[in-house]
């Protein structure tokens, strides 16, 4: 599913707290958390909590899912590669994965769309991924201009396409390069 896609299906309220995200463009994950954030939790206040299996324990990732503070009622939980959990860590990860506590919102993001894990199997079960890969010269024209509207810019198509070929080989570049352009050319609203 194209992150428009999903954010559309949040929006309209039909949505469960848990997502897997797949594909390496790390500009799209963070758009992507970010929105679902404002959707979810609005502006009221949240912890995040970032885990790395590389780094933590399975047993370690499951306390912390499972752990309930009385004074801190949303979370929002990152967990980067969850496909390296193994053993019964990663069953219960499954298990909290389909049954999350109401406050939680959890993020399963894996950098490379072709892994084929157990695990990424099982989970893509009940959960359709979100492509975060960097999107084709298509779509990445859309996201220019999106990127554009955002800033409260407008610009013709030609300067859309010179700005793709410039900068179109990522998300992140294609828009750092669109805030050079609207620092430089203020107050004007035209690129």
């Amino acid at each position: 599913m194209k992150v428009k896609e999903a954010l559309k299906s949040i929006s309209l309220g039909s949505a469960h707290p848990v997502f897997l995200l797949k594909g390496d463009d790390h500009f799209l994950q963070e758009f992507f958390i970010k929105r679902v954030l404002k959707i979810f939790f609005k502006d009221s206040p949240y912890t995040k909590i970032l885990m790395l299996p590389d780094e933590m324990r399975g047993k370690e990732i499951i306390e912390k899912l499972t752990f309930t503070d009385l004074f801190e009622t949303r979370k929002l939980f990152m967990i980067r590669d969850p496909q390296r959990i193994i053993g019964k860590s990663s069953a219960d990860l499954f298990e909290i994965c389909k049954n999350p506590n109401p406050g939680h919102l959890i993020f399963l993001i894996i950098d490379n769309w072709f892994t084929k894990t157990a695990f990424v199997k099982k989970i893509e079960s009940f959960l359709e991924p979100i492509d975060t890969q960097s999107p084709f010269e298509k779509d990445m024209i859309k996201w220019a201009k999106y990127l554009i509207k955002e800033k409260h810019k407008k610009a013709d198509s030609k300067v859309v396409s010179y700005l793709i070929d410039m900068a179109g080989d990522s998300i992140v570049h294609l828009n750092n390069e669109i805030n050079k352009i609207c620092l430089f050319i203020e107050p004007r609203h035209r690129i």
